[in-house]
C-alpha cells in the first residue's frame, strides 16, 4: 500500500499537488474526484491536505 500526500498548488483553486516516495505530480480536482470520489475533497477543503492510500499506480490513474 502506498501513501500519497495531496495539497493545494499555491495560488490555485482547482489544482492539487500529489507527492509520493519517489514521484510527484500535479492534477486537477476533477481528475482526483473521478479516481477517488468526492470524499477525498473533505480533508483538502478543511485541512488543506489529504492522504490517499492505494495499491494502484496513482500516476497512471490520473494521467
Amino acid at each position: 500500500m502506498k501513501n500519497w500526500q495531496c495539497s493545494w498548488v499555491p495560488g490555485t483553486m482547482n489544482r492539487v499537488q500529489i507527492k509520493g516516495e519517489n514521484a510527484s505530480t500535479e492534477t486537477t480536482i476533477d481528475k482526483l474526484v473521478r479516481a477517488f470520489g468526492a470524499p477525498i475533497l473533505t480533508d483538502l477543503y478543511l485541512r488543506g491536505r489529504a492522504v490517499i492510500s492505494t495499491e494502484r499506480d496513482l500516476l497512471k490513474i490520473l494521467a
